[in-house]
């Protein structure tokens, strides 16, 4: 139990927290933004209400000024709800789902301005190569690739051990890279004044603008048997 005296959204980080924790603990932005309470009781919630189970009308020192004062306090009302819950603004129903969670995120976080990243996202979803490979044209254009740099360990390449190991060198410019795109017939491609300057992520959309999509999709099925096996 990470929160046994608080509610989700009141509980802190905490002392080295778990990743699982730690994801969940950030994720609390989303569900803030949809998350409503359906009020029956009050007793739940940490705001003044007029308690009682009377269940009755509170008379008011106006409201005997009018004649029908007296069959207004006499109506009964109706206690349909009675415990306090939170909802779901998304769904019909008030339950959480993932998709709408989801959904949610990508419009108003994943598209903001600190992660938006400008290109021709459509172009690599609508390649026809397997799944997998489409998926890590999607990561490569993101920059969520796992590489050598910024972690403490021998940052060149592994294969030709002469320049640091980044998304442009694995891809495009390391020697056992370009007798790859040699061999799978795609060196003209490579060799194009388009695709020789910028990020790996500016080359790849460059490629799905000028190429049809016979090319983009032996592209990606080329990076996938590019990549090496830990970035995966």
């Amino acid at each position: 139990m990470y929160f046994p005296r608080s509610t989700l959204f009141e509980a802190s980080l905490g002392h080295d927290p778990s990743f699982a924790w730690r994801s969940i603990w950030k994720a609390r932005q989303v569900l803030l933004l949809e998350c409503r309470w359906t009020i029956g009781g009050g007793d739940n919630l940490k705001k003044c209400w007029i308690h009682g189970n009377g269940e009755r009308w509170i008379p008011s020192l106006n409201l005997k000024k009018f004649q029908v004062a007296e069959r207004i306090i006499a109506t009964p009302l109706i206690g349909s709800v009675y415990v306090d819950k939170m909802v779901w603004e998304e769904e019909r129903n008030g339950c959480y789902f993932v998709k709408s969670g989801y959904n949610l995120a990508m419009k108003c976080i994943i598209r903001s301005d600190k992660y938006h990243v400008e290109g021709n996202w459509k172009e690599i979803w609508k390649a026809h190569a397997p799944h997998k490979a489409r998926h890590l044209l999607w990561r490569l254009c993101r920059g969520c690739l796992p590489t050598r740099r910024n972690v403490d360990c021998d940052v060149h390449c592994s294969l030709c051990e002469e320049e640091v190991e980044d998304d442009v060198h694995t891809f495009f410019t390391c020697a056992s890279a370009r007798s790859s795109w040699q061999a799978a017939g795609l060196s003209s491609v490579l060799g194009s004044a388009a695709y020789q300057q910028g990020s790996a992520a500016g080359r790849v959309f460059a490629l799905c603008q000028n190429e049809d999509y016979t090319t983009i999709d032996r592209v990606a099925t080329l990076f996938w048997s590019i990549c090496p096996q830990d970035a995966k």
